[in-house]
């Protein structure tokens, strides 16, 4: 895994942060099992009283967003152990560059983002 930094720098992930007005925080995360491909900028979320990160949904609450690419297997593969990474819990990102599950928009969940210091925008607003 790269530091925040190296991230930083790394022209790869430019697109993800806008600027560092609030400077990016990373946090290690657990994603469930058997949800295939996540990119980066998936933003992720959980459901109250489960402890394992998914691709949020309008029905979640909002905890990040997925620093890296990671490959949580494919679907039903729910014997396999939770998969740790990293995510972001604070900073300013390209609405653009953020996914989320189908469905959802970063309309739909900007309020909630904000709440948890995650704001979003357009890469040159």
């Amino acid at each position: 895994m790269k530091n925040l930094e190296e991230l930083l720098q790394d022209s790869e992930y430019k697109n993800l942060i806008v600027n560092t007005k609030v400077m990016p925080m990373v946090k290690g995360v657990y994603l469930k099992a058997g949800q295939g491909i996540l990119k980066y900028g998936s933003v992720l979320g959980q459901k109250e009283g489960n402890n394992v990160a998914v691709l949020l949904d309008n029905t979640m609450t909002p905890i990040g967003v997925l620093l890296e690419e990671v490959d949580t297997g494919e679907a039903g593969e729910t014997e396999q152990e939770p998969i740790l990474t990293q995510m972001y819990i604070r900073g300013v990102f390209n609405q653009d560059a953020l996914i989320f599950a189908e469905g959802t928009t970063f309309e739909d969940m900007e309020m909630e983002l904000r709440k948890i210091d995650i704001y979003i925008q357009k890469m040159y607003d």
